[in-house]
């Protein structure tokens, strides 16, 4: 991703306070950070909250959708959550 000049961008490492267990930072602070974060040149972002998504999508050139079955995902959670 690098070598092609794309900067990943990581919502959920935006939505939550560093170095805490998922502690979501205040909303109008997130919103700041994810509109300076997709407002450079070239990025690829990973992550949903949909209520920014407008924002998102008036500057995206592509759109990647991953459809992982639910039972996937929700294993996956589990999984995480140990």
């Amino acid at each position: 991703m690098r070598a092609r000049g794309l900067v990943p961008i990581h919502l959920d490492q935006l939505y939550h306070l560093p170095h805490t267990d998922w502690v979501s930072r205040p909303e109008d602070e997130f919103a700041a950070l994810h509109d300076a974060a997709i407002m450079g040149p070239r990025g690829v972002i990973d992550g949903n909250y949909s209520r920014l998504l407008p924002q998102r999508l008036q500057r995206a050139t592509g759109f990647v959708l991953l459809d992982v079955p639910t039972s996937v995902s929700l294993y996956r959670y589990i999984r995480r959550c140990r």
